[in-house]
């Protein structure tokens, strides 16, 4: 599977996906043109082939009819602006929360965990769907960043461990081949389409008692354009629908193959379907919105119609029939990730180092080797892509957090301890004033909870301490408005106490920018002018090639390589030094970075690849920042890929 091919596709087949049903709007325009004037011929006298054409009627029907459906779909798009929580919350899903103890409930949680530390994705929180008893399940979101998980009890309590797994990868695809975002720009284009549909149905109702309207001409004219409106809008739903059923049959077997090479294991997808396949009801949804999010689902959601023309997933049989015959690839590819923007620490420097304290740390969590090459062009290619050796490598990082570490991380009480606890230096002095600053700012009972962990964060290893910060994202994301305000001023506080930036301060703090609501990152992107991206990049692969290298020739070196190899013009200083490393110049670079389209992250990604690459020595902590980076441009990076 290749990432940025997938991604393309899926681009592509959005515009030709709008390019169609803005052709089935036009001919609903030219439906209510040719009824309008059907109706003013029968009124009218003359020539025939003048009363059929009326320039400016046809430019009215035409322009508002595009005005009624580009105001619907601009309702319903902003409406889904703020990520997957919105189709959750709306299909009847709840939050399930972390510090669950019901078995069934934490094992589907360790799923979606090691997942998406394996894929290199946001850990995503879960919905349940409490009253629905079939199977069934989704993805929902705008990107990786604020995708949610949703699943039906009925799943929960009727798949076992591997059944489950193969489920959610399938739902992981959803997210690595760009299809949430397509699945969202369904919904709301296709609800500006039945928006006409609800005008004449509402015209209708308002004439239904108002028998004196009909007897004369206006009256009866007014219920004619609501019959009209009513008929040709939901016509025009209906073919809007079977597009969206022709587009999403296809992604379903994609997904199902991708979840087959991320888990290596055939039968616990196949054995999902044949639950459905055998189970009474299968996996219809009950909730009322489950018709225009059915495309979202694992299974059919809603009841076949018109032999399975509106159906938005292929038959059963046949999907199960192509996952049995699949080749269990020996060959394991790798996932990827995205990034946001930050606070603003004025000049503070950026400095090398990643814990917050000269004191060596050991890799351990993640199988990283010092000493061996990396190969950029491999780890590229991973992006997207993850399979069995990923999902293990999640499971032991996992398995080996100390048990305080991982409770604590389960609530938003809890997560917020781990955070500032990892943010303690090592050094006794500095250490004591950071407390002092949460003593004056924070909850006491966090505070509290971070003097008892403050050891297990130091001793945490170095590759560790991202998926932490990762599973605790989660928790974090259920903070109000103002506990996430004076969450973000304890952290910059933290970070600020020993008037020193740490990277590993740098990445935490960017990490929680980009995958919290409401932390002031810009979601939209645009046409951005070649020499600032240039620039841009210069910027951050130079900053990575400080931190990888012991002298600023090599710096300087390392950085011009990268650049060149990847495309992009080196317009940045012709050395590079430490001190000219501001992290606000870094932090501005990767802000405007992560809104370029995807042709141009791709080729920043390369760059920051082929400057690890440079030296033939890979350190922990440059594979960690790549980790990030990848995050922050939405390009997920799993954990394989960093295997060097």
């Amino acid at each position: 599977m290749d990432f940025f091919a997938h991604q393309d596709s899926a681009r592509a087949r959005s515009k030709w996906l709008v390019a169609l049903l803005c052709l089935n709007v036009l001919v609903v325009a030219l439906a209510i043109y040719a009824v309008l004037m059907i109706g003013r011929s029968r009124i009218e006298t003359g020539d025939a082939v003048v009363a059929w054409w009326d320039p400016r009627l046809l430019a009215m029907c035409i322009g508002g009819t595009f005005a009624v459906v580009f105001a619907g779909s601009a309702y319903k798009m902003k409406s889904l602006l703020s990520g997957g929580a919105v189709v959750a919350e709306g299909l009847g899903g709840r939050v399930l929360h972390r510090d669950t103890t019901e078995p069934d409930d934490r094992q589907l949680l360790n799923i979606v965990d090691e997942m998406a530390i394996a894929s290199g994705v946001p850990v995503p929180p879960v919905y349940v769907m409490e009253d629905e008893r079939r199977i069934n399940a989704f993805a929902a979101g705008n990107s990786p960043s604020d995708a949610v998980i949703g699943v039906t009890r009925g799943c929960i309590e009727a798949l076992n461990r591997d059944q489950m797994q193969g489920v959610i990868a399938h739902e992981f695809s959803h997210i690595l081949n760009g299809d949430m975002r397509l699945n969202i720009r369904l919904i709301g284009i296709l609800h500006g389409v039945l928006v006409i549909g609800l005008a004449g149905r509402l015209i209708l109702q308002s004439q239904r008692g108002s028998r004196y309207r009909r007897r004369n001409k206006e009256g009866g004219g007014i219920l004619a354009l609501g019959l009209v409106l009513f008929v040709v809008g939901y016509t025009g739903l209906l073919i809007g629908r079977l597009l969206r059923a022709a587009v999403s049959r296809q992604r379903e077997f994609l997904a199902d193959a991708s979840a087959v090479q991320f888990t290596r294991n055939p039968d616990g997808i196949a054995g999902a379907l044949e639950q459905i396949g055998s189970g009474k009801g299968g996996s219809r949804i009950s909730s009322s919105n489950a018709a225009e999010a059915s495309h979202l689902f694992f299974g059919d959601a809603l009841k076949s119609s018109f032999f399975g023309a509106f159906a938005t997933h292929p038959p059963i049989d046949e999907r199960v029939r192509r996952i049995r015959n699949l080749p269990a690839d020996e060959t394991r590819r790798k996932g990827t990730v995205a990034f946001a923007s930050s606070g603003d620490f004025g000049g503070e420097q950026l400095h090398s180092g990643f814990a917050a304290s000269a004191a060596p740390v050991e890799t351990g969590g993640a199988d990283w080797d010092h000493e061996e090459s990396f190969q950029a062009s491999a780890t590229l290619e991973s992006v997207g892509n993850f399979g069995e050796s990923a999902l293990d490598q999640a499971h032991r990082i996992e398995e080996s957090l100390p048990a305080r570490i991982d409770e604590l991380t389960r609530t938003a009480y809890g997560a917020r301890a781990v955070i500032y606890g990892l943010l303690l230096d090592r050094e006794a002095d500095v250490c004591d004033h950071q407390l002092e600053i949460l003593q004056q700012q924070a909850d006491p009972a966090v505070v509290a909870e971070v003097q008892q962990i403050v050891t297990l964060c130091h001793d945490l290893p170095v590759g560790s301490r991202i998926p932490v910060v990762e599973l605790s994202m989660p928790s974090l994301r259920e903070l109000s408005h103002s506990q996430l305000e004076i969450f973000l001023k304890n952290v910059d506080a933290l970070i600020k106490a020993d008037s020193h930036l740490h990277l590993f301060e740098y990445l935490l703090r960017r990490l929680v920018v980009h995958c919290l609501p409401d932390s002031g990152r810009k979601r939209n992107r645009g046409r951005q002018r070649q020499q600032d991206i240039e620039a841009a990049s210069a910027d951050l692969v130079g900053a990575l090639a400080v931190i990888g290298s012991a002298t600023k020739g090599e710096a300087t070196a390392a950085c011009g390589h990268a650049l060149q190899q990847a495309g992009l013009r080196n317009s940045g200083d012709d050395e590079v030094t430490v001190s000219d490393l501001k992290y606000s110049k870094v932090d501005r670079s990767l802000a405007y970075l992560s809104r370029a389209n995807l042709t141009q992250r791709r080729k920043v990604l390369q760059a920051c690849m082929m400057c690890v690459e440079h030296d033939g020595v890979t350190t922990a902590e440059e594979l960690q920042v790549l980790r990030v980076i990848a995050v922050v441009l939405d390009c997920p990076l799993p954990l394989a890929g960093m295997a060097v």
